[in-house]
């Protein structure tokens, strides 16, 4: 699966440029929701990196999969309350964070159809 962690290392470093090119050009609020971006790509490789050496190989997507799901319920639920609550700042986090979850999420699911 060094495809997998080859496209999240790819992202963060594309991410991490991104990132400071906008506050060079002080545009603060927007580069901390690349940060947030980047902060989702590292808790994913985190996890993965975790069942990989559980398993020795994932030799089931299952487990990692059921995470990402978990993951992502937490955060909707996060959003629904943001929203309830009209915290418009915590519902934009939690909708990039949802976001970047699901691009991460497809991106395994088609390196793993390879």
């Amino acid at each position: 699966m060094e495809l997998f962690t080859a496209y999240i290392d790819q992202s963060v470093n594309d991410l991490a440029q991104e990132e400071k090119s906008l506050a060079d050009s002080d545009r603060k609020d927007e580069s901390n929701l690349v940060k947030i971006r980047i902060n989702v790509y590292g808790i994913c490789k985190t996890i993965y990196k975790a069942f990989v050496k559980q398993d020795g190989q994932t030799e089931s997507n299952g487990p990692y999969l059921r995470k990402l799901d978990e993951l992502a319920q937490n955060w909707k639920l996060s959003y629904e309350k943001a929203k309830e609550h009209d915290d418009v700042k915590k519902a934009v986090i939690e909708e990039i964070k949802i976001q970047t979850l699901e691009e991460i999420r497809n991106k395994f699911m088609a390196t793993e159809e390879n």
